[in-house]
């Protein structure tokens, strides 16, 4: 699999997020982001919750939620 931060595409829609999430902070929003591949998951798709780890990203929302 290659690496997706490599990607042309995907280093295009992360600026554009990141863009987005510092506008929403600056007018006073409140923003969290999860990288799933720096955060050591591998293979996800659009749709994490239909992945194989679907388990693992669960958890990781249910604490974000809890937060």
């Amino acid at each position: 699999m290659a690496d997706l931060q490599q990607s042309a595409t995907w280093v295009s829609y992360s600026k554009r997020a990141d863009l987005y999430a510092d506008r929403l902070a600056k007018c006073g929003g409140s923003v969290d982001t999860l990288d799933l591949q720096a955060s050591g998951f591998r293979g996800n798709s659009h749709v994490p919750l239909m992945d194989k780890n679907s388990d693992a990203i669960a958890e990781l929302v249910k604490t974000w939620i809890g937060n």
